[in-house]
């Protein structure tokens, strides 16, 4: 399960974001969705619409995780253990939450959320960067072919072509012998 922040849910209004991309490999990938009542209210603050908050509630299906005793106890150590910063409430919210469902957080904003990984918490990025970056090195190297690293990394093979560029990783800057290697290996 992976718990969307507030600005993961933002990003999916807007179809070419970063965080509509990664949501749309999650989804691909089978993953499930899911956010914190606090990230739901932050992201009901808006501006948004009733149909933009329809279409965002379709993709978490639903999947709204509430926020109880065990999880402001949680939030609360976690505010005090991290140095008791006014501004970082509500990500102690949302990561207590995360903590205690056992999901991982998709966050946009990773500083803020890298103090609390000490205290549980599995960054769903950080991970999927790391593992994205390693495949992409590979590919760059030749080890692996587009198809294979992109099965790696966990994303369909379109979205890691498309992330090469970030990496600034040519997509194209194949020899011969290359190009008839990766259509041999589809």
């Amino acid at each position: 399960m992976i718990h969307l922040d507030t600005n993961y849910l933002i990003g999916l209004l807007t179809k070419a974001s970063p965080q509509a991309s990664d949501v749309d490999g999650w989804l691909t990938a089978g993953q499930s969705l899911a956010t914190s009542a606090i990230a739901w209210t932050e992201f009901l603050n808006g501006p948004v619409t009733p149909v933009e908050v329809t279409q965002v509630e379709a993709v978490l299906q639903s999947r709204i995780v509430a926020f109880g005793a065990r999880e402001a106890a949680l939030a609360a150590d976690l505010f005090n253990r991290t140095g008791r910063k006014r501004g970082s409430r509500f990500d102690c919210l949302i990561a207590a939450t995360a903590i205690t469902a056992q999901a991982e957080v998709a966050t946009a904003n990773h500083a803020d959320f890298n103090v609390f990984i000490s205290h549980g918490l599995t960054n769903e990025a950080l991970g999927r960067e790391l593992l994205l970056a390693a495949s992409i090195k590979l590919y760059e190297l030749g080890r692996l072919s587009s198809g294979a690293a992109a099965e790696l990394a966990g994303v369909p093979k379109p979205v890691f072509l498309a992330k090469l560029s970030d990496y600034g990783v040519c997509t194209f800057d194949l020899s011969k012998e290359e190009l008839q290697r990766e259509i041999a290996l589809g």
